[in-house]
């Protein structure tokens, strides 16, 4: 949760704001920030991976998460 705005578009297509909290202040909602993400990566040996390809997610997430 952010109190800024500006924080989700530091995410740009991989964020979205999924609800606003009203505390009932004038001028003190918050924002409740999603982030979603999937990436192609490709295993390396010495349990190391490399991203080759990253997109925007699904808001919400697989079921199985």
């Amino acid at each position: 949760m952010v109190n800024d705005p500006r924080f989700v578009r530091m995410f740009g297509a991989y964020g979205r704001v999924t609800d606003e909290l009203d505390d009932g202040k004038q001028h003190d909602g918050r924002l409740v920030v999603e982030f979603a993400a999937e990436a192609d990566c490709l295993l390396l040996p010495g349990h190391r991976y490399r991203v080759v390809d990253l997109r925007p997610g699904k808001p919400g997430g697989p079921d199985w998460w």
